[in-house]
């Protein structure tokens, strides 16, 4: 994997909150929560339930703050811009290769 391939989410972080009540204003119990469903149409949604019955109906938590700018107009910023060293220990793990290989790779 290449240093292109991770991006920080630092941006996406501050455009969200940790909501506690519900959108019917009922309090969330995170740890009770069974059934998650995210829809892409809502994407600061989180709509869920406390069973894993189908015909209860999802409840959901609208996790947007209220001067967020859409998630569209985000451009995501290189979680490690000029790479990401291994350490020395780490290394040692790999059995002392210079490179990593993939599976599948020689």
């Amino acid at each position: 994997m290449a240093k292109e391939d991770f991006y920080s989410t630092k941006k996406l972080e501050n455009n969200i909150t940790n909501r506690k009540v519900t959108a019917e204003k009922s309090k969330v119990k995170w740890l009770n929560i069974q059934w998650l469903l995210y829809h892409k149409n809502y994407p600061f949604t989180i709509f869920f339930k406390y069973s894993n019955n189908e015909e209860v109906l999802f409840e959901s938590v609208d996790l947007k703050k209220r001067n967020s700018i859409a998630i569209a107009n985000l451009q995501l910023d290189l979680l490690y811009p000029l790479g990401r060293q291994i350490s020395v220990e780490k290394k040692k793990g790999f059995g002392g290769t210079s490179s990593i290989h993939s599976p599948g790779t020689s």
